[in-house]
């Protein structure tokens, strides 16, 4: 798709016509090497990611741990990088927002309401050191079962 050249163009003229701020002329281009990016990693994302299969795992006891995704790298890759180009293109969004855009605004908002669906997925994976170092802050406990097939039982404590 590649539309970094065409973008470039236009955010030229149209910034030359507006006068926005001084950020957003290269913002807007960062942006849409960002969406180029995330239109590569999803127009490759597989049919099927792994098998259909519910897992069958059973979690208990203090800090229990069980991580699994069952992707082969190159689904890993794929996987990992659209959620990271989703963020990326999420702050990207916030920073335009913030400035004299000379009539993107709507758009804008429209586009940060459609990446913030992925905003809880994204952090979970930005601060996965977090996440693996304090099971009792973000650790399961008590009886839960996930639609993934992981069911932690009353024992559990700061599992994850």
């Amino acid at each position: 798709m590649c539309t970094k050249q065409y973008i470039d163009t236009a955010v030229h003229w149209w910034s030359a016509e507006n006068q926005p701020d001084n950020e957003v002329r290269t913002l807007l281009s960062f942006l849409f090497e960002n969406f180029d990016a995330l239109y590569f990693a999803v127009s490759n994302f597989p049919e099927h990611w792994s098998c259909d299969s519910a897992l069958s795992v059973q979690s208990g006891g203090t800090h229990g741990m069980h991580i699994n995704m069952g992707l082969s790298p190159d689904k890993m890759v794929l996987l990992r990088s659209a959620i990271s180009l989703s963020g990326d293109i999420y702050c990207i969004l916030k920073r335009l927002n913030s400035l004299e855009t000379r009539g993107l605004k709507s758009g804008i908002d429209d586009l940060i309401l459609e990446t913030e669906q992925f905003r809880v997925l994204r952090n979970f994976f930005a601060h996965f050191d977090d996440r693996i170092t304090d099971f009792d802050r973000h650790g399961i406990s008590g009886e839960h079962s996930t639609n993934c097939g992981i069911t932690y039982t009353a024992t559990a404590k700061g599992c994850f």
